[in-house]
């Protein structure tokens, strides 16, 4: 995209779509609804062979752009939807995720008010069925500073934040190398060069369904090792920011040996709360292993 071709106000929304049928349309029309008028909509099919093409066909709407490729995975395709863009600001939604009519016009009142270069939103998570599972954020509410942000990722989903297309296009869009981790990746950059500020207000349904819940937990590890060591040895303590990885990693797993991992990283790990309640959670999700496994009585059998 010529930078001369891109115009003030308008917003880029990019919808990578793999298997994406059964949730696409209530997906697109969301997008369709927003009070903020000013949009383009680019529909990026990635290698999928379902329905989805024919369904956003269907819908009728001469903002959105359908572009296909073979299957390169949704990193890829986030940013082929970058350099196609014309917008000032830009959305990467999900192909399963809901955004509420207000969503748009709010956030970009929101980047101006706070001369930010992002604004992530509050919102529920919702199941395959669009019943309400619990609100995202309630008692604690994400820190976007840089600092908080080394320790890890506080967003739930790309979906929920409004960008300036031009600070992602600075930062080089996001890290194919980062694979799962992508997202965080991109965060942190944003942080580091630009604003990320946080909206309290309800303007997202984030989909929990069989399809995006069975995150391969190793692979995960290894996406954010590559970011803390390829990308951010030169910040104050990398082996801390390392831990946090390791912490999170030895949650999701009930893993004793990652625990101790990430306190050999980080001493200080022993004076936060979260260590104990990591250790706690570890030990619970064993001993109900086990029980499980023998018998349901938590007591080995003889």
């Amino acid at each position: 995209m010529n930078p001369d071709n891109h115009r003030q106000g308008l917003v880029s929304v990019v919808i990578p779509i793999y298997n994406g049928e059964k949730y696409i349309s209530e997906t697109i029309r969301s997008v369709m609804d927003q009070t903020y008028a000013d949009l383009e909509v680019l529909c990026i099919i990635d290698g999928t062979k379902d329905q989805s093409l024919n369904l956003i066909k269907k819908l009728g709407d001469e903002r959105f752009k359908i572009f296909e490729h073979e299957n390169r995975g949704a990193t890829y395709t986030r940013n082929r939807g970058l350099s196609l863009a014309a917008g000032e600001y830009i959305i990467f939604l999900d192909q399963d995720d809901v955004i509420k009519p207000e969503f748009i016009q709010a956030a970009i009142q929101e980047m101006i008010r706070t001369a930010s270069t992002g604004v992530a939103v509050n919102g529920h998570v919702i199941d395959s069925k669009g019943q309400i599972i619990r609100r995202m954020y309630r008692v604690n509410k994400p820190k976007l500073t840089l600092g908080s942000l080394l320790k890890g990722n506080q967003m739930y989903t790309p979906s929920q934040v409004l960008l300036k297309r031009k600070s992602v296009s600075e930062t080089g869009g996001f890290d194919i190398q980062a694979d799962q981790a992508d997202d965080w990746d991109m965060w942190i950059h944003q942080a580091r060069s630009g604003k990320l500020v946080f909206l309290d207000r309800d303007l997202l349904r984030y989909r929990l369904h069989d399809a995006n819940q069975h995150w391969d937990h190793d692979k995960m590890l290894r996406s954010e090792l590559h970011i803390v060591e390829r990308k951010l040895l030169g910040e104050r303590n990398p082996q801390a920011i390392k831990s946090y990885s390791y912490l999170r990693y030895s949650e999701r797993t009930a893993d004793w040996s990652a625990l101790a991992k990430a306190l050999k990283l980080n001493a200080l790990l022993i004076f936060q709360p979260r260590f104990y309640w990591t250790a706690l959670h570890i030990a619970w999700t064993r001993r109900k292993s086990n029980a499980k496994q023998n018998g349901g009585t938590g007591l080995s059998q003889k």
